[in-house]
């Protein structure tokens, strides 16, 4: 029987697949050339095959090279989730770190609750907090919760589930609307300062509303949902996002959601956490911690 392909060597190939030149592969990976070539050449000596073409623009992937990188996407994740496994195995005696990414403009109280809980939950552990635009692109081998917006990765293996289904609603305080006037129709926006949440793989300039879409030209867009909140505040303009309904400390004014009826989605806030993980003692005490904060 065949030995598995070498994992480094793998990753080497997908990382030179999505580069195209050899330069570039190696820096990213941190790697001389050499190395990286010796790697992927092993790599195709093991599995008797080509998997390269080289030419004047850089390599590019065999159909055999292709099948093996499209195979590899999937099956590295997974190596890396059961290394997570083997890692944690000790955990009953030694907690280790706590590595959750989340999207960006998450309300930082709801964050503080987490982390307080957290202390209390695992004392002596270490949190490792990362935030990103959209944390599935790419997704974090090296991450144990993930939080992200709309749908679950369509590849690996991962337990998911929704937290929360945020409403998404067009939003202004009402000094802002007293001195600029209150839009009654979609083409009123033309008039205002827009301000749209940018999500992931949507364009800011085409809003989804019900029964379709409607062009808008936001002077500023952004993943971030509670700098947008915090600027509509302030009386920037009107800002399209997802209302978690959060108070707003500080804020002593009135928020007017406009044009009721125009937006009819809930954006979902999910939970995502590796398969092989989800059944270990710590990572059943995470998910049961940010459930009870996401629902309480």
């Amino acid at each position: 029987m065949a030995s598995p392909p070498d994992a480094e060597a793998l990753h080497c190939l997908v990382v030179l697949a999505e580069e195209r030149t050899v330069i570039g592969a190696a820096r990213r990976l941190g790697l001389s050339r050499a190395t990286l070539r010796r790697r992927v050449e092993a790599l195709e000596t093991q599995l008797g095959r080509r998997l390269l073409e080289r030419d004047e623009e850089g390599v590019s992937l065999t159909p055999h090279g292709l099948a093996v990188v499209e195979r590899g996407r999937v099956l590295l994740p997974e190596l890396a989730q059961l290394r997570q496994v083997a890692a944690s195995a000790d955990e009953a005696r030694t907690v280790g770190p706590i590595r959750l990414s989340a999207p960006d403009g998450l309300p930082p109280e709801l964050l503080m609750l987490a982390l307080e809980a957290g202390r209390q939950l695992f004392p002596d552990a270490l949190a490792e907090l990362y935030f990103s635009a959209d944390p599935l692109s790419p997704l974090r081998d090296d991450v144990d919760v993930c939080l992200h917006f709309g749908e679950p990765p369509s590849r690996g293996a991962y337990a998911t589930r929704v937290l929360l289904r945020f409403p998404e609603r067009l939003l202004a305080t009402r000094a802002y609307l007293d001195t600029h006037g209150e839009p009654r129709l979609p083409d009123d926006l033309a008039r205002h300062a827009l301000m749209s949440w940018a999500p992931p793989g949507e364009s800011t300039r085409r809003w989804p509303v019900h029964g379709g879409q409607i062009e808008v030209a936001p002077v500023l867009s952004s993943p971030d949902v509670h700098l947008l909140r915090r600027l509509m505040l302030r009386g920037y303009g009107i800002a399209r996002l997802p209302d978690a309904g959060v108070p707003d400390p500080g804020f002593e004014g009135e928020v007017v959601s406009l044009l009721p009826g125009l937006f009819d989605r809930e954006i979902a806030l999910r939970v995502l956490v590796p398969e092989a993980l989800a059944r270990t003692p710590r990572l059943r005490a995470v998910m049961a911690l940010i459930e009870s904060i996401a629902r309480p």
